[in-house]
């Protein structure tokens, strides 16, 4: 038998994700090395514009470029930054549960690096 409760919650809708939901400063644990425990940096993202692009950095050096898009309920991104040794390509996926999985590659440093980031509080 199907409950006045329980019917009711199927029709409830669900808010949208927005894009503001991407703003923020995101304590970021990188993963060097299966066998050891993270280092942490910071990503911020400060502007989510209208025509898809974001502003922000990622380890303390500002988007080169920026984009970002929508997949279902995920926020996926992608941004390029540089250092002394070269670009950096930096992509991540932010899910309805609040954390993004990402990875980064760095051409210069010849490394590919995962990462998770939660909101900072």
């Amino acid at each position: 038998m199907i409950t006045l409760l329980a019917l009711a919650s199927t029709f409830i809708a669900q808010p949208e994700p927005a894009a503001e939901d991407l703003l923020g400063t995101w304590d970021v644990a990188l993963y060097f090395s299966p066998d050891a425990p993270p280092s942490v940096t910071v990503m911020e993202i400060t502007a989510v514009n209208e025509d898809g692009t974001l502003a922000g950095a990622f380890y303390q050096s500002g988007f080169e470029s920026g984009r970002y898009t929508r997949r279902g309920e995920d926020w996926v991104i992608t941004v390029i930054t540089s250092d002394g040794s070269g670009p950096y390509a930096t992509s991540g996926r932010l899910g309805p549960d609040g954390v993004f999985e990402g990875q980064t590659l760095s051409t210069g440093r010849d490394f590919l690096m995962a990462w998770t980031a939660e909101r900072r509080d």
